[in-house]
């Protein structure tokens, strides 16, 4: 289970209803690239304020800190802006469920990325003011809530500034960073990742088991090499086992590697983290198509289809799976289906897939019946 933020004001039951009309308005917002309206469902100041909670005051005030209390501001703009251009760029952001917890009610969003990467947001939400806001916002691709990123980020930076004035558990905090935490960070957002991963390297090796740090080496880790990245991967499973951010990160390896078995392993984590979702039953159902086990996929694909029927992807995967196995008359039902309740058709019935199924009598009365066909 991923941490909790106190929210003491924050009230214990937020009615469905309400839930459902804040995802429903932030989902728009983010379709629309709306950042306004958007960034008015968060209470990013609030969020700010608790993640720098201590690290600064009016009486020794520390630039570094306030600088990013200032830039906190902004922050309700970043995060929808950036939500809106994955979704330009052909990527979908997707409300799947409300659930409950110590602090509230809750909402998970589902945001795949054009490039087919995978997030999940979880949200936390309260009343201000008389509306229903997220008060927190934990983010799966990184295993914290965003107040614990800004707070780690704001440590990092403050490991040069004089800790004297701050109070002792601050102090301790800060003491857990060093300068190569401070020099990892700086070499990760110039992109000069070999020597992110090399600063990780001579940190006393208490420090090389802050998640943050160990995660921030594995994301250097993936733009280095397979085998950076394997080690990275083994490094933070060791610290973290059950930390389903590594197998967030580690999906497009683990397929690239064609590590079907530890891919669907990876999946059925993430599934049970976020309480289901049906991409991931695609998911699944693309490795057994990998491993020409089709009637797995086949079962895979109609579980995605059961919970959310608009899953194209699902209905293309039966359709490869009919053509592979020649049940081209399942073939030709699913294609009919896909035109006309989704508008689909093929967009190549020259690639091999077809070949054996353009031979076929089922193909010839497709064809002849085919809507589209004059």
């Amino acid at each position: 289970d991923h941490p909790d933020a106190t929210n003491a004001d924050a009230p214990k039951e937020i009615p469905d209803e309400e839930c459902i009309a804040f995802a429903k308005k932030l989902e728009d917002a983010v379709i629309a690239d709306d950042g306004h309206s958007a960034g008015d469902l968060f209470a990013w100041g609030e969020m700010v304020d608790r993640a720098l909670q201590g690290l600064s005051s009016p009486e020794h005030p520390n630039q570094i800190v306030e600088n990013m209390r200032a830039g906190g501001a902004q922050r309700n703009m970043q995060l929808p802006k950036t939500l809106g251009a994955q979704i330009k760029e052909g990527g979908s952001y997707k409300f799947l469920r409300i659930r409950s917890g110590p602090d509230g009610m809750r909402v998970v969003f589902r945001l795949l990325g054009a490039n087919g990467g995978l997030n999940y947001h979880e949200m936390t939400l309260g009343r201000r003011e008389n509306k229903v806001v997220a008060t927190d916002m934990y983010i799966f691709f990184s295993g914290e809530t965003m107040p614990q990123s800004v707070r780690q980020m704001a440590l990092v930076d403050s490991v040069m500034s004089d800790i004297k004035m701050r109070s002792p558990e601050v102090q301790q905090e800060l003491k857990k960073y060093d300068i190569y935490s401070f020099l990892m960070a700086g070499a990760y957002q110039e992109g000069r990742f070999e020597d992110c991963i090399a600063m990780y390297g001579k940190m006393r090796p208490s420090l090389q088991k802050e998640k943050s740090l160990l995660l921030q080496r594995l994301l250097a880790a993936r733009n280095v090499g397979e085998q950076a990245e394997a080690a990275a991967i083994e490094a933070f499973r060791a610290v973290y086992p059950d930390e389903v951010c590594v197998d967030l990160i580690a999906l497009d390896s683990l397929f690239r590697r064609k590590a079907y078995r530890e891919a669907r392993e990876a999946i059925d984590r993430i599934d049970k983290a976020v309480g289901g979702d049906p991409y991931l039953h695609v998911l699944r159902a693309n490795t057994y198509l990998m491993e020409d086990k089709f009637e797995d996929a086949d079962n895979e694909a109609k579980a995605a289809i059961a919970e959310d029927s608009t899953r194209t992807d699902a209905w293309w995967v039966r359709v490869t799976v009919a053509l592979k196995m020649q049940k081209f008359a399942r073939a030709v039902d699913l294609l009919n289906t896909l035109k006309e309740d989704h508008g689909q058709e093929p967009a190549d019935l020259t690639d091999p897939l077809f070949a054996e199924f353009m031979k076929s009598p089922e193909y010839k009365t497709w064809l002849k019946e085919k809507p589209s066909n004059p």
